[in-house]
C-alpha cells in the first residue's frame, strides 16, 4: 500500500473506492470493442445521441449521489463512472444487437 503514498488518507480512501476503480476498469474494453465496431458501421447518429443522453444522467447522477446520499466527490466520480459504463454496455450491446437481427432477416 506504500508503493505510490505513505499519505494514510489518500490509502484509506483507495481501499474504499478500489472496487468501483476495479469494476469501471473491467467494463471499459467491452465497452471500447462494441464502440469501435458501432463506429465502423457508421452508427454516428446514433452514438451521438447516446452519448448526450448519457453524460445528461451522468450529471444528474453525480447531483444525487452528492445531495440526497452524501457521497464525497471521488465517489461519486467512480460511482458516476460505474453509471456510465453500464449505460454503455447496454445501449451497445442493444444496437449491436438489432443491427445483426436486421442483417440476420434480410438473409433470410
Amino acid at each position: 500500500p506504500h508503493l505510490f503514498t505513505t499519505n494514510t488518507n489518500i490509502i484509506h480512501a483507495m481501499r474504499r473506492l478500489a472496487p468501483f476503480l476495479s469494476l469501471t476498469l473491467l467494463s471499459h474494453p467491452c465497452i471500447i470493442v462494441m464502440e469501435g465496431i458501432l463506429l465502423a458501421k457508421r452508427e454516428l447518429s446514433f452514438l451521438a445521441k447516446s452519448y448526450i443522453a448519457n453524460v445528461s444522467f451522468l450529471a444528474l447522477g453525480f447531483y444525487a449521489l452528492s445531495k440526497f446520499y452524501n457521497f464525497s466527490a471521488l465517489a461519486c466520480a467512480w460511482g458516476c463512472l460505474i453509471g456510465f459504463q453500464v449505460t454503455r454496455i447496454l445501449l451497445f450491446g442493444s444496437k449491436l444487437y438489432l443491427i445483426k437481427w436486421k442483417e440476420y432477416e434480410e438473409r433470410t
